[in-house]
């Protein structure tokens, strides 16, 4: 029954007994209270705005308690919802419309218990206070930092403790390895969070807050997303739910742009020969001009234990040179291009966290080529094929693979295979109050020795690069870099090297296509 006030609630139960068959006869009534007395200032009169006449066929909105949660889950003894059952499950629902990564919520206490389906008036009577629907954007370590906080909560709640500070909240969309989406979460990353703008006030989240696309206030949004799920949801999808799981796991994508830039650079000598006996590499130069491009990005998806990750380089430019006496040519100054796919499966979590956090057995492939071949030469075409084993999602640490490699030139005549072992890492870490990022990768592959290696073999090349970049504004970067490559030939112990020092500015955007626009 509804209890309804200021009334006297009546309910009338009549059995008949006709034959072998019994009827059953409820009634329930409501007399309204004298309603000649005005109410005291400050406790106007209860509205009963909130309450539809329901047919009873329309499905109940939520299951009853003893269908989702076994008996000793719940710490009192008796199976009925709680209030971070419920707000959990709003939070999901809310980051779910809201097309947000996780959602965060006040949990209030649940006004009104009962012991069997649960009802829209019911879920009416458990909503707060209206409150408009928005979306924050919280840094990683700040949504960790309220996870650890609810977590805690959760502990002090079940040891009989007090809460102290802000107000009970949850947060929905997370799953017990506290991965966002089926991603591990990102301390330096950035997540859309899906909220009340109470609850936004409340627990002091970063502005500005942003109007929930296809949502007016959490109360619509709850009780549309559960209408929606009414009847056809099984409990086991609740339990889910309510434990902090998203209400769908559709794999994430995050698209990296680590480096797009325009190079430009034009020298420009003018002098006569009365100039030849200086001894200043500025006064001996000569006219130069190089325009060339360079871009770096990686696509990778997530899902589960499953992670697969595609990375594109390419790197180009031409310069004109002018030596004085002599006719002007043309040299290409950069001509790469890189394609890497690898997937990973995730075995197991390892610690300390800078290093990795997960591990699993990979296998990538990788192609190197060249836009266009150098004069008198063919066309460089090398596959590469990686099995091996991968740590990951490290704070520093980003990815190190350990892989055997087969290498197959076909730049080369006749086409040349080499196998051997290699070694890859990429590395990350956000420092200081302007947010530089310190990003860099080091490699190093060693092949075999066999019968067939000719004097254009290489036993070993490895490259180590590292990157400061600065941010400017938005997604503009100023970055000095320095990169060093080695090699060392097959046939002979003779070692080799190539460095470069250097600053670009140029464009970095880490885009998550799935929950923001571009």
């Amino acid at each position: 029954m509804r209890a309804y006030t200021p009334a006297l609630n009546f309910v009338d139960v009549g059995r008949t007994p006709d034959g072998e068959r019994v009827d059953w006869r409820v009634v329930q009534t409501a007399v309204l209270l004298d309603d000649s007395i005005n109410p005291a200032e400050g406790y106007p009169e209860a509205s009963f705005e909130a309450f539809e006449v329901l047919s009873s066929t329309i499905p109940a909105l939520l299951p009853d308690a003893r269908a989702v949660f076994k008996a000793e889950e719940r710490a009192r003894g008796f199976q009925t919802y709680e209030p971070r059952d419920f707000w959990k499950l709003g939070a999901s629902l809310l980051s779910e419309r809201s097309k947000a990564e996780a959602g965060v919520l006040l949990a209030p206490a649940l006004g009104v218990q009962s012991v069997g389906e649960i009802r829209e008036s019911y879920v009416r009577d458990w909503m707060a206070p209206p409150s408009p629907a928005v979306v924050v954007a919280l840094k990683g370590d700040r949504l960790k930092a309220l996870i650890d906080e609810a977590d805690e909560q959760v502990r002090r709640e079940a040891a009989g403790s007090t809460l102290t500070g802000r107000p009970r909240f949850v947060v929905g969309g997370v799953d017990g390895k506290k991965r966002v989406r089926g991603a591990p979460l990102d301390a330096a990353g950035t997540y859309r969070v899906a909220t009340s703008l109470a609850t936004a006030e409340a627990l002091d989240l970063p502005e500005p807050y942003e109007p929930a696309p296809g949502a007016s206030t959490v109360n619509d949004v709850v009780i549309a997303e559960l209408r929606a799920r009414a009847g056809r949801t099984p409990p086991a999808d609740y339990h889910a739910w309510m434990s902090g799981l998203p209400l769908s796991e559709p794999g994430l994508w995050r698209l990296n742009f680590r480096d797009v830039g325009l190079n430009l650079r034009q020298t420009k000598v003018v002098r006569n020969e009365d100039f030849d006996p200086v001894p200043n590499s500025r006064v001996q130069g000569f006219n130069e001009l190089l325009v060339g491009g360079v871009f770096k990005a990686d696509a990778e998806y997530l899902k589960s234990e499953f992670k697969w990750k595609n990375t594109a380089e390419a790197e180009y430019a031409k310069s004109r040179i002018e030596p004085r006496g002599a006719p002007a040519t043309v040299n290409l100054a950069s001509n790469r291009i890189m394609l890497l796919t690898l997937a990973t499966r995730r075995a197991g979590g390892i610690k300390p966290e800078w290093f990795a956090r997960s591990y699993g057995p990979s296998v990538g492939f990788q192609y190197d080529g060249e836009f266009e071949s150098a004069p008198g030469l063919r066309r460089k075409q090398t596959y590469s094929l990686f099995p091996g084993v991968e740590f990951f999602d490290g704070t520093f640490i980003r990815s190190l693979e350990l892989a055997g490699i087969v290498k197959r030139d076909l730049g080369r005549e006749p086409p040349n295979t080499q196998t051997g072992i290699r070694l890859r890492s990429v590395y990350s870490k956000e420092i200081g109050p302007s947010k530089a990022v310190v990003h860099g990768e080091l490699w190093n592959n060693y092949f075999f020795l066999t019968k067939q290696d000719t004097a254009g073999d290489l036993r070993m090349e490895g490259d180590f690069n590292i990157k400061l970049r600065v941010p400017i504004r938005r997604y503009l970067s100023v970055a000095p870099y320095f990169d060093f490559y080695w090699f060392q030939l097959k046939t002979r112990p003779t070692w080799g090297y190539t460095t470069t020092l250097g600053v670009s500015i140029g464009f970095s955007r880490l885009w998550k296509p799935q929950y923001e626009s571009f």
